[in-house]
């Protein structure tokens, strides 16, 4: 596995960018996701602790490392769990697009953005799933 960040940022600053960093993040949630568990919480974990171990200036041996350590450590989970936010609920609603579409981030974040705005305002799971479908492309929308 070697979802590492670019090392320039647009403005050459030496830092990832956001872009990248979610790119990285997105990339090991994935990873984990089919090495180590289904569950997003341990997803989430394992997801963090690689982009903090590359932030460190670990290599993909490293990041993996931690990915796993954190995804059977009870109290790394706890704190996922206790802090489960938006961001971590934007990263589940971009996963969603991207798994019933296949189509590119673009649209993905778009269908998130929807998503969450759904939920903000107070609707269910199943709004926010017809807002993030709607939010697509007429011609890529999946079905809720």
């Amino acid at each position: 596995m070697n979802p590492q960040p670019g090392h320039q940022s647009a403005a050459g600053s030496g830092q990832p960018s956001v872009i990248e960093t979610f790119d990285a993040y997105v990339a090991w949630y994935v990873w984990a996701r089919s090495a180590v568990s289904t569950d997003a919480v341990v997803c989430h974990t394992a997801a963090t602790a690689a982009v903090r171990a590359f932030a460190a200036g670990g290599d993909s041996t490293v990041a993996e490392a931690a990915a796993r350590a954190a995804a059977s450590d009870g109290a790394a989970l706890e704190q996922t769990r206790a802090n489960y936010d938006t961001g971590q609920r934007y990263v589940d609603w971009f996963l969603w697009a991207r798994d019933h579409t296949g189509r590119p981030a673009v649209d993905c974040h778009l269908a998130a953005g929807a998503a969450m705005e759904a939920l903000a305002a107070g609707g269910t799971q199943q709004s926010a799933a017809e807002a993030a479908a709607r939010a697509m492309p007429p011609s890529r929308r999946p079905r809720p």
